[in-house]
């Protein structure tokens, strides 16, 4: 995948012996002390060293990379020395065979921790462009420091899949970021009114050098979350398919349960009623939804799976590059499509078609072969050798393409003529030489 070679290193850090951290792992890039921070906790197994959120009271998400072998052991010093022990763990990969490759885990604790839990955000499954978010970890710090929970202010930038990580957004810069040890940490959403909601767990690096972070957009996936949740703890005031009556706010889970009504104001329509694609979920609804799934790559747009496409085709045509969304032809194309029997699909209009020599006007004609010079479908060429065709050559005028030899009686007529008087008989012949020799070129036998 394109996007791959920007993904340079997991950054987490490896642990020494069985049960400590390396001396690698050490905090935030250019951050500044989060002593407040205390669902943010540092972990580590026999073989990585990293960062988790508390999200429920027995619960911590992670990244996948940071869960390898033993057991794992977490604490969220400096606040306290007390250590949890995971009892039990899930890697998405585990929960999801056929979902790909997804760097999300989840750690069951041995007893709660006297902490309040992270609000995690299970709407925001598209995050734009300049978003403020704070990252927060125990990795690598500029000055070569460790051990001390740090954050870091930026904004995002540019989403991207990658089969290795799953749904990502960028975000952090050369002077702003994460390093090694900040895997696992989470990408806070630091909404308007104040309050922050975990948007992103960080995954990779995502430059040349610490700072850019590529992080897991958690509303994707919010599935493994909540059945997660709903198996391991109490029943919440967040997403978890459980509805708790008093929330302040009102529990989602209650507004949007199965009442026999799709409310459009359910966060990502992820409403009971609501026909299942309507939310976030990479695959665009073939069903009528109460707002726009956003999902749904509009018709003619590039497309790489027909699941993109409401009408559930992804296909193309010979006049146009790559394969875009159609939908069957059978109740009628729309205005700038074709219908195109053979596949019962529409199509982008197509041009008038003409064979190799026959008339054609450049917007208006689409050459089967060759492309539209000085009125006809030609064969460009720059030398003689690329005109295949027996008795064709390169014509020298611009534009250059393959033409047969019966042009030659007009390249005669154009050809210079001397005028009277021995004076101009040099120029005369010289023109004749040139002549002969092109009519020796067209007449030798072709190898």
């Amino acid at each position: 995948m394109k996007h791959a070679a920007l993904f340079l290193a997991c950054a987490c850090g490896t642990a020494v012996g069985g049960d400590a951290p390396a001396a690698r792992r050490d905090p935030i890039w250019y951050g500044v002390p989060a002593p407040d921070d205390h669902a943010v906790f540092s972990i580590h197994d026999d073989v990585s060293a990293c960062t988790a959120a508390l999200i429920a009271p027995r619960t911590l998400l992670t990244a996948r990379h940071c869960v390898n072998q033993g057991t794992v052991i977490a604490t969220n010093r400096p606040s306290s020395t007390e250590q949890y022990m995971g009892l039990e763990t899930q890697k998405y990969v585990e929960a999801y065979p056929d979902g790909g490759n997804l760097d999300l885990a989840l750690v069951f604790l041995d007893r709660a921790p006297p902490i309040t839990p992270l609000p995690w955000d299970f709407a925001l499954a598209a995050p734009p462009p300049g978003l403020t978010v704070r990252h927060i970890g125990y990795g690598a710090t500029e000055d070569g420091g460790g051990g001390e929970r740090k954050t870091v202010l930026t904004t995002t930038g540019l989403m991207l899949f990658d089969p290795a990580s799953g749904q990502l957004v960028l975000s952090g810069t050369p002077t702003a970021g994460v390093c090694f040890g900040d895997s696992g940490g989470p990408m806070l959403h630091v909404e308007p009114g104040g309050g922050e909601r975990l948007l992103g767990v960080n995954v990779r690096l995502a430059g040349a050098t610490c700072g850019p972070v590529a992080s897991v957009v958690i509303p994707r996936y919010r599935d493994f979350l909540a059945q997660w949740l709903e198996a391991h703890e109490d029943g919440g005031c967040g997403y978890d398919r459980r509805c708790v009556p008093g929330c302040t706010p009102t529990d989602w889970d209650c507004v949007c349960s199965a009442d026999g009504q799709c409310t459009a104001a359910c966060p990502d329509l992820d409403d009971a009623d609501c026909p299942a694609d309507c939310r976030t979920n990479r695959r665009c609804s073939s069903a009528p939804c109460p707002r726009p799934d956003t999902d749904c790559t509009p018709e003619g747009e590039p497309c790489l799976t027909e699941l993109q496409c409401a009408g559930r085709r992804c296909l193309g045509d010979p006049q146009h590059e790559g394969t875009y969304c159609s939908s069957p032809c059978d109740a009628g194309c729309t205005a700038g499509f074709q219908c195109d029997a053979t596949r019962g699909a529409c199509i982008k209009a197509q041009l008038p078609e003409a064979a190799l020599g026959e008339p054609c006007t450049a917007a208006g004609t689409w050459c089967l072969s060759g492309v539209c010079l000085d009125g006809a479908c030609r064969t460009p060429c720059v030398q003689d050798s690329e005109c295949a065709d027996a008795g064709h050559f390169c014509r020298a005028p611009q534009p250059r393409y393959c033409a047969p030899s019966t042009l030659l009686p007009q390249l005669e007529a154009t050809l210079p003529r001397a005028p009277g008087g021995c004076s101009a008989a040099p120029a005369g012949a010289l023109a004749l030489a040139g002549l002969a020799a092109l009519r020796r070129r067209l007449r030798k036998p072709r190898g």
